[in-house]
C-alpha cells in the first residue's frame, strides 16, 4: 500500500480524497496540509487523515512515499522542490508553474 499525503484540501483536494480513500487497495492518503487545520478537521476525521499546516512535519515522515499537490500553482514549485529533496514521489495534475 503506497501512503501518501496531500496538500490541500478545497474542493479539487477533497474529491481527490474521496476518490481514493477506503476506494483503493494501492493508495492510502495518511496526511494532510492545509493553512487551517481546524477548518478541515471533520472531514479529515471522516476520511481517517492526521491534517496539520506544517509540511515538515509530513515530509520527514518515513511512511509517507507519495505527496499529491491540490494547491494553488503559485505554491507548486516550491513544494515539488521539498518533495523531492525529501525523497518523495510526487503527483501535480497541473504543474503550470
Amino acid at each position: 500500500m503506497i501512503q501518501a499525503a496531500i496538500f490541500g484540501l478545497g474542493r479539487w483536494g477533497k474529491n481527490l480524497v474521496n476518490s481514493v480513500q477506503s476506494q483503493s487497495s494501492i493508495l492510502r492518503f495518511k496526511h494532510a496540509v492545509v493553512q487551517t487545520p481546524e477548518k478541515y478537521q471533520e472531514f479529515a476525521n471522516e476520511k481517517n487523515l492526521l491534517v496539520t499546516s506544517n509540511p515538515e512535519l509530513v515530509l520527514s515522515d518515513p511512511d509517507v512515499q507519495m505527496i499529491v499537490l491540490a494547491t494553488p500553482h503559485n505554491l507548486h514549485v516550491q513544494q515539488i522542490r521539498a518533495s523531492a529533496e525529501a525523497g518523495k514521489h510526487v503527483f501535480c495534475e497541473k504543474p503550470l508553474a
